[in-house]
């Protein structure tokens, strides 16, 4: 259980304001790196990025919020690790369409 003493950082409520607080702080190298991946790569980032968003976000911790919002994208139960790795690919998906290489004619 969180400790209600404790003054906690803003927390997300849902997938876009998860997703909004990620981009404030990625550079741009970190954009155009995640942006340019192949689907078959992000899981390579779900052990470390997967992480910092299950704490970050204090997913593990009772986030209900945010859980209900990776549920209802989901369209199923889903646990603290796999809403990380939901959140992972809503970021891939978002930077895919502006950081990925498009063929110039």
């Amino acid at each position: 259980m969180p400790d209600p003493q404790r003054i906690s950082p803003f927390l997300p409520r849902t997938i876009d304001e998860a997703l909004e607080t990620l981009l404030e702080k990625m550079d741009l190298k970190a954009r155009t790196k995640l942006g340019r991946m192949t689907e078959k790569d992000l899981i390579y980032l779900h052990p470390d990025l997967g992480a910092y968003i299950r704490d970050r976000f204090e997913l593990s911790l009772g986030n209900v919020a945010l859980m209900n919002s990776c549920r209802k994208t989901a369209g199923k139960d889903l646990d603290a690790d796999s809403a990380s790795f939901l959140i992972i690919r809503k970021l891939w998906e978002k930077l895919k369409l502006t950081y990925s290489l498009r063929v110039v004619e």
